[in-house]
């Protein structure tokens, strides 16, 4: 039989460390921040922290650590974003996230993970969302939320249907972050550590890419278009929403490469290679991104490795100009960025090798895209008691 309860009823333990800042190091425990949390995965992403703190904090600084089962959830800005804290985690969390500790005995860890991304949940705190400067919401506010829960039987077998269906998709994702690490590699090895190059003709970014291509579209074509904020930090823009008429933007095709071009997406390293799963010819895009398009099809992948070489990133932000909160990077700096043109034959092997790699990647975003729909449709029937377990 279902009961209700409030929220603040189901946490045995808040992770509070709002409100103090740690001194920060270059490196040591990983200090989580808004960006590492996503509904793209079930996990935090420590591998998106830029700042660390020492041992001596880790130990007497933070009012509480996280453990397996934790639940984040984001706070300020982005708000309502949660993951679920894995084993052994290693890392902290400060300003803007809190982490409850459920009981485990009303509500199973996963299970609260799902119901706070689910629709119902995230309108609650949509209605409690306080909207200055930057969206927030505070715990306060949150405790009081009526939440109607399943026994605990029921609880885990509804997480065990949606929890399998989330390990695939994970592995799918680490699979293709594996490969873009392998590509990244071999760049890397053949066109900057090659003392080959040294021999190659200098040239500039513009010789090779065509940037910002504006062209007609067919009226009534049906084309994407692709915000800023869903331009994923590694991998292939397949989010953008589709827009009848559209006629302004940046145009973009399978086979360009988006670089960010303000300063917070850069600086996260916000890049992509677009690469419609639905086979899509063309989008429109916002003037907060730069399109490159190669010159010739076996320049695609190095461009993109290159935009995402951090040499060429750093280039990127100090050639930043504007006004100290909206600088931006300018197309004539990026055209005019020095290059050794590499081997064609070198080119040719890399972008050989690079079409498998990609193909991979594509067919594993394509089970991800899958699976998380059918993740999607499932979970509210669940939870909601439509569908049985």
């Amino acid at each position: 039989m279902k009961k209700t309860v409030l929220f603040e009823d189901l946490v045995a333990q808040k992770i509070d460390n709002r409100g103090k800042t740690p001194p920060i190091i270059d490196s040591g425990y990983p200090l989580l921040e808004v960006n590492a949390i996503s509904k793209n995965s079930i996990y935090p992403d420590s591998t998106k922290a830029r700042k660390f703190v020492a041992q001596e904090t880790w130990d007497n600084w933070f009012r509480q650590h996280l453990e397996e089962g934790d639940i984040l959830f984001t706070t300020v800005g982005t708000i309502a974003e949660s993951a679920i804290v894995p084993k052994n985690p290693g890392y902290a969390v400060a300003q803007n996230i809190l982490g409850f500790r459920f009981d485990k005995k009303e509500i199973e860890p996963f299970y609260a993970l799902y119901l706070m991304r689910s629709k119902w949940f995230i309108d609650q705190i949509a209605g409690r969302t306080v909207e200055t400067v930057q969206k927030s919401i505070k715990w306060a506010d949150m405790r009081g939320i009526k939440i109607t829960l399943p026994p605990i039987s029921e609880q885990q077998k509804i997480t065990e249907i949606a929890r399998g269906i989330d390990e695939m998709i994970e592995l799918n994702r680490r699979m293709n972050e594996t490969l873009e690490k392998i590509g990244q590699t071999l760049f890397k090895h053949y066109f900057i550590n090659n003392p080959e190059a040294e021999k190659w003709e200098r040239g500039i970014l513009s010789d090779i890419i065509a940037l910002n291509p504006r062209e007609s579209i067919p009226k009534n074509f049906p084309v994407r278009y692709l915000e800023m904020k869903n331009v994923p930090e590694v991998g292939m823009s397949v989010k953008a929403t589709e827009i009848r008429n559209f006629t302004a933007g940046m145009k973009y095709r399978n086979g360009d490469t988006l670089l960010a071009r303000i300063t917070p997406c850069l600086e996260n390293g916000k890049t992509a290679f677009v690469d419609f799963l639905d086979q899509d010819e063309a989008g429109f895009g916002s003037t907060e991104y730069i399109v490159m398009r190669p010159k010739q099809v076996e320049l695609t992948e190095y461009i993109y490795f290159l935009a995402r070489s951090s040499v060429f990133r750093a280039f990127a932000i100090q050639s930043m100009v504007g006004t100290s909160g909206r600088q931006r990077v300018q197309n004539d700096s990026v055209a005019a960025y020095e290059v050794a043109i590499p081997d064609v034959d070198l080119l040719a092997k890399f972008h050989q090798k690079m079409q498998k790699a990609f193909a991979q990647i594509r067919n594993n975003a394509r089970q991800i895209q899958t699976l998380t729909i059918l993740r999607d449709t499932l979970l509210p029937h669940l939870i909601s008691g439509k569908i049985k377990v």
